[in-house]
């Protein structure tokens, strides 16, 4: 079995899904959700051609008939079936849906709702529409749970929550099943690349509180008397529970999913959520009527009209005025109820009574029953929500051969894929600089640069990220500490070197407040996920006796006080803490550091939870970028065994307000010990953020593979340059191929903030781009982790810039004497032309052309070699550090910084590189990392002159070409 990609395998692979330009051909399977319900001839897809009730409406429908999501046009098949389940998907027997799609590049599914009993439940609760069944007493008023409502709930939760005693039976199971043969069915036909997405379905009504004005609404059928059912508060939400619980397992079915063998490991599920492009448009809303929830195109799903063979009804489910039915207030629990217009009784009711029933209308899907099956169905523009979102996650997927453009307009709240807002005119998705917008004009990435954006895996529009710069202690005081204590679902915390320290002792306290937090909150009935990696431990000689097993070391609650400096047990009753560390001897470290909260914020820090007073710094992304990082921290350190076993927390919310509460309630006890940040208020920062403003963001993940760590042996010092050639080339991760790419397409400047420089691929890399004329800057330290430096790289940072600057000096000189040779040629050159101008006979012409030709081959001047600027870090009590270079406040970002341990690239004014890399040896050859690219000139801009400004009085010059 191998680990599901998911997003996290498209980072690490630049294989495109389509290879040629080509038709892209995808296709939809599912049930009724997916084919839509037709309801007249008109509306029929294909003239119902199999009895699915196939909706011209449809998303998948209404995408076929959009061009403009694609760009070398599509092939569309249209196998969704109303009834249909998750068997009818491949399994011989049913409906083998999937059969009929040849060859797709894509596929999207929604399905399921019948196997939970979606229709069921609706009728059990909501319509009472079978005259012939006994429903009992309706949900809000049915404390013991003996109405076939409550009972319909109970038995779908069961399946939906896999409560049954056999572990066979249940939605995730199904699901599963469902994916895996799917995946089979598709990898037998010999495709190589296929993607699979599950959308989820949406809630159905406004649970507001300012919604009470709906609990006295009924929507059952005028001929329902007794037991009405009433459209409650409580059972509105429980609806909208059971759909996000059912959502849910989906979304964990696709976060746990494991790629069966025989199946290529670039095969991949994703889950598209559906039901923010409902908002506003759900049964209940308060700017609607009671008549809306039938008539008006403002409410998004269909409802239950007994009448409606009577009656004309366009595609958005509108009815003339005179059509309408009226509501009327009953004696029955005071509830409003809809009559029948003038002219409809018992009689005229299409089919009779007996025409809605859970046993589905009767008579199969026929197109006249398509009014009683529609109920609780997209209308039109429900339809147009589903298709929005299903081409954001295409879009956000970077998926080929789809464009582009401008972010759908529904009231879904935009994706973190596409921009919300596009203030650009020029531009049809991004503002210049963002995303891939190129208006004319406009401020675009360079030409060299293009083939490598291009070339590059996924990436996301990061909506409003932010970079920060601190001295490690105050970034985690002031950043890293309160977004931990701000988790409602699960923590993740992931660095390298874990010593005791300040920044140790100020963890443990916000995992105290984090658990109080949980224990105020959940009442101890749910626990707050808290996983803490970490590959690095103090003192340094623990590391010899570590274990290389990929599963690592997990340490129990009994250690972490006295290994780790954590609190015990008894003092995180609130949390469910697994703590383990990973690393492979001799080399093999983890150096990736990130902070991942409820999966949808993470913080790629510099900085390891130690007690070193570094200059650091730190990107916040938010939505896909975290979820991706959640990704690429399971592939590395989650493992099957129960010690270490992955919650998902998703469906884990507060109830409204809770939080808040929670807070008041805290500040007006004064009993909780001062916040991380209160603490640390003197530590200075500069943040910088882009608010508004969407960034591609491209995760770089740097996983050289283990087999190879104990081969790339340092060279004994002081070799390694004068043998550097003996070096194989560095493993061909995302992160070490894109910064070589970048140093060789670079046509400007490089810029690079580093720890330490003992890489070979960069020290020639720079060396290549100096030579090509382009501007290199390296700022690095003096003395920085000398032991270490020796023993994993063969040598120091401060001889590799010694022989930088001397190999430059040669260049610079060698082109001097060139320059002196080119003059005197230059001119022996003009000299030798006139020579032919002169000459004589018939080639005369030829001759003078032949010597303007020659002079000018002898003026051309070969690419100036760039410029090179190398700086040491240096703080601001350094003695060789004037007192006048310092701030007088020391009121600037990481003041007290002794050494510099950012790591930054940034190339031509416009890509950015953050996160974990050195340009060290180590970095580049064993260690795991991860990097973050940010691209567009305005952000890269922003971030360099926070940094700039940092470092203004506190670098050393070494060589300035």
């Amino acid at each position: 079995m191998r680990a599901n990609p998911g997003s996290t395998a498209a980072i690490l692979s630049s294989v495109p899904y389509l290879t040629t330009a080509a038709q892209l051909v995808w296709g939809t399977i599912g049930d009724s959700w997916d084919s839509g319900v037709a309801y007249n001839d008109d509306v029929t897809y294909d003239n119902n051609a199999d009895q699915c009730l196939r909706l011209i409406d449809a998303y998948g429908a209404q995408m076929a008939s959009d061009q403009s999501w694609v760009t070398d046009g599509q092939n569309f098949t249209f196998a969704g079936c109303s009834g249909a389940v998750l068997s009818d998907m491949v399994a011989s027997g049913g409906q083998q849906q999937l059969q009929k799609i040849s060859k797709p590049a894509f596929i999207v599914m929604t399905a399921g709702g019948n196997n939970a009993g979606f229709g069921s439940i609706v009728d059990a609760c909501i319509y009472h529409g079978d005259p012939g069944t006994d429903y009992g007493k309706p949900y809000d008023i049915d404390p013991n749970g003996v109405g076939l409502c409550k009972k319909s709930l109970a038995t779908a939760n069961s399946y939906v929550t896999s409560t049954s005693t056999n572990p066979n039976e249940g939605l995730a199971i199904d699901v599963k099943n469902t994916i895996d043969d799917i995946f089979r069915n598709i990898a037998g036909a010999g495709q190589e690349l296929f993607s699979l997405y599950l959308t989820g379905y949406a809630h159905f009504f406004n649970v507001d509180p300012e919604t009470d004005f709906c609990n006295g609404w009924s929507f059952a059928p005028f001929f329902v008397v007794k037991n009405i059912p009433l459209l409650t508060l409580d059972l509105r939400t429980t609806f909208n529970d059971y759909v996000e619980n059912f959502n849910n397992v989906y979304r964990d079915v696709i976060a746990n999913y494991q790629v069966p063998d025989g199946v290529p490991g670039n095969y991949v599920v994703h889950y598209v959520s559906i039901t923010e492009g409902f908002n506003g448009g759900r049964f209940c809303e308060p700017h609607t009527s009671y008549n809306d929830q039938w008539y008006s195109d403002d409410v998004l799903l269909w409802n239950l009209n007994l009448w409606a063979s009577t009656q004309t009804i366009t595609d958005e489910g509108t009815v003339s005025t005179a059509d309408q039915g009226t509501p009327v207030n009953t004696t029955d629990n005071n509830t409003t109820q809809l009559q029948p217009p003038s002219g409809v009784n018992e009689d005229t009711v299409p089919g009779g009574l007996t025409a809605w029933s859970n046993a589905g209308c009767g008579g199969g899907n026929v197109v006249n029953k398509g009014w009683c099956r529609r109920p609780f169905h997209p209308k039109h523009k429900g339809h147009t929500a589903i298709k929005d979102a299903v081409i954001a996650a295409l879009r956000a997927d970077n998926f080929p051969s789809v464009a582009h453009s401008a972010a759908p307009t529904t009231s879904a709240p935009a994706p973190t894929s596409t921009c919300p807002t596009n203030p650009n005119p020029g531009c049809s998705e991004c503002p210049a600089g963002y995303g891939n917008c190129s208006p004319s004009g406009g401020d675009t990435v360079m030409p060299s640069h293009t083939p490598l954006l291009s070339s590059l895996p996924q990436y996301s529009l990061s909506p409003s990220p932010s970079f920060t710069l601190a001295t490690g202690s105050s970034l985690h005081s002031t950043l890293l500490l309160p977004a931990l204590e701000s988790a409602t679902h699960s923590v993740i915390l992931t660095t390298c070197f874990w010593a005791p320290s300040p920044s140790l002792t100020a963890l443990a306290s916000s995992l105290r407040r984090l658990s109080a937090s949980s224990l105020s909150l959940y009442h101890g009935k749910r626990k707050i996920k808290v996983f803490i990696c970490f590959s690095s431990p103090a003192p340094w000689w623990r590391k010899l006796f570590h274990t290389s097993s990929p599963q690592g070391e997990t340490y129990g609650p009994e250690t972490w006080a006295a290994k780790l400096g954590l609190p015990g047990p008894e003092e995180l009753g609130g949390l469910e803490v697994s703590v383990k560390s990973l690393f492979f001897r001799p080399w093999g470290v983890l150096h990736a550091k990130y902070l991942i909260v409820d999966r949808e914020r993470v913080l790629v820090p510099s900085c390891n939870v130690s007690w070193e007073e570094w200059f650091e710094g730190c990107v916040e992304l938010e939505g896909e970028a975290a979820r991706q990082v959640f990704g690429l921290w399971k592939e590395v350190w989650v493992d099957p065994s129960p010690s270490f076993e992955v919650w998902d927390p998703e469906g884990f919310d507060l109830e409204p307000g809770e939080r808040d509460e929670l807070c008041a309630a805290d500040n007006a006890s004064g009993e909780n010990p001062p916040s991380a940040t209160d603490q640390h208020h003197h530590h200075r920062r500069y943040t910088v953020t882009f608010p508004a403003r969407p960034v591609r963001t491209t995760l770089l993940p740097h996983i050289p593979p283990r087999s190879e760590i104990a081969f790339h042996t340092p060279l004994p010092f002081p070799l390694p340059l004068l043998f550097s050639s003996l070096y194989p080339d560095p493993p061909p991760t995302p992160l070490n191929s894109t910064l070589l790419t970048l140093f060789a397409t670079a046509e400007g400047t490089i810029i690079l903030l580093t720890p330490n420089f003992t890489s070979p691929p960069v020290y020639h890399g720079l060396l290549a781009a100096l030579k090509r004329g382009v501007d290199v800057r390296l700022v690095t330290n003096r003395r920085m982790m000398v032991f270490e430096q020796l023993f994993t790289a063969g040598g120091l940072t401060e001889w590799w810039v010694s022989w930088l600057r001397r190999e430059y000096r040669r260049l610079r000189r060698d082109g001097e004497r060139r320059g002196k040779g080119r003059a005197e040629g230059q001119e022996e050159g003009e000299a030798e032309g006139q020579r032919e101008v002169e000459g004589e006979g018939d080639d005369e012409v030829g001759r003078m052309e032949e010597g303007r030709i020659l002079s000018r081959s002898r003026k051309e001047e070969p690419k100036k070699l760039g410029r090179l600027r190398m700086e040491y870090f240096r703080p601001f009590h350094s003695p060789s550090s004037s007192s006048s270079l310092a701030p007088a406040d020391q009121e600037v970002a990481g003041a007290a910084a002794v050494k510099t341990h950012l790591k930054l690239t940034l190339v031509d004014d416009e890509i950015v590189v953050l996160g974990s890399g050195n340009m060290d040896r180590a970095s580049w050859y064993t260690s795991q990392e991860l990097g973050v690219m940010l691209t567009g000139k305005e952000v890269a801009g922003e971030i360099w002159g926070a940094v700039e400004r940092a470092l203004e009085g506190r670098l050393e010059e070494v060589c300035s070409g």
